[in-house]
C-alpha cells in the first residue's frame, strides 16, 4: 500500500516486508528500480484528501509503467562478474547483480 499525506505532506509506502517507508517529494521514486516502481504502480494507492499533487503523480506513475518509465529517471542495476565464483553449468564468473540503495 502507498499513499499520500496532505497534513505532514509525505508519501508513505509500505513494504511487502512490512516496513514504512516516507518520502518528501516525488523526485525520491527515481531512487528506485524499474521493478519496484512497478509494483508501487499495481498496489493500492490511499488518499483520503483528495489531493490533486497526488492523484497526478499515481496517473503519471501508471502511465509511465505502461510506457516501460521511458520518460521517468530510475536507478539501473550494476553487473559485476566475480572471477572467484565459477557458475556450475557454464564454469564462467559468476554474475552478481547490484543496485543502490533507495533515498
Amino acid at each position: 500500500m502507498w499513499g499520500f499525506h496532505s497534513d505532514s505532506n509525505l508519501w508513505l509506502v509500505k513494504r511487502n516486508h512490512g516496513q514504512t517507508e516516507y518520502y518528501k517529494d516525488t523526485h525520491d521514486f527515481s531512487s528506485w528500480k524499474k521493478v519496484d516502481l512497478t509494483e508501487l504502480s499495481k498496489v493500492p494507492f490511499h488518499i483520503p484528501s483528495k489531493d490533486p499533487k497526488a492523484f497526478n503523480f499515481k496517473v503519471f506513475l501508471k502511465r509511465q509503467f505502461k510506457e516501460k518509465f521511458s520518460g521517468m529517471k530510475n536507478v539501473e542495476s550494476l553487473i559485476r562478474r566475480d572471477k572467484e565464483v565459477l557458475d556450475r553449468r557454464t564454469n564462467e564468473p559468476m554474475k552478481l547483480v547490484l543496485w543502490p540503495a533507495t533515498k
